[in-house]
């Protein structure tokens, strides 16, 4: 899945420095926000409870957000960012598309070598 290699390169104990942790990179903000709906703990470092989150996250961010861009910048960088910087929609897509263009070129390449 992209959006894993993306926000976490696959490390299942990744931490960022907005605190959101594992695979797919949840915040315990937002899994508290889920965890009435999930009935899961709050466990985010461990790989399976991460990504039940984050896919329930993603989920509820497609019933509300119209296109693949608009729920993965969401996703990506949140809501709140979003609208305190307000949302252009065709930069954002321009960004994703040239992030997605290089980090597809590099994993290639490293894929490329290892064989």
């Amino acid at each position: 899945m992209v959006l894993i290699l993306t926000e976490s390169r696959y490390k299942p104990y990744a931490r960022s420095n907005k605190d959101a942790f594992g695979l797919m990179q949840i915040k315990y903000s937002t899994a508290k926000m889920l965890q009435n709906k999930i009935k899961l703990p709050l466990s985010l470092k461990d790989p399976y409870i991460n990504v039940v989150y984050g896919l329930e996250h993603l989920r509820n961010l497609h019933k509300v957000y119209n296109s693949p861009i608009e729920v993965y910048s969401v996703y990506n960088t949140g809501f709140s960012y979003l609208k305190n910087k307000g949302i252009n929609w065709n930069f954002i897509r321009k960004l994703l598309i040239n992030k997605t263009y290089i980090e597809n070129k590099i994993l290639f390449r490293k894929l490329d070598t290892s064989f």
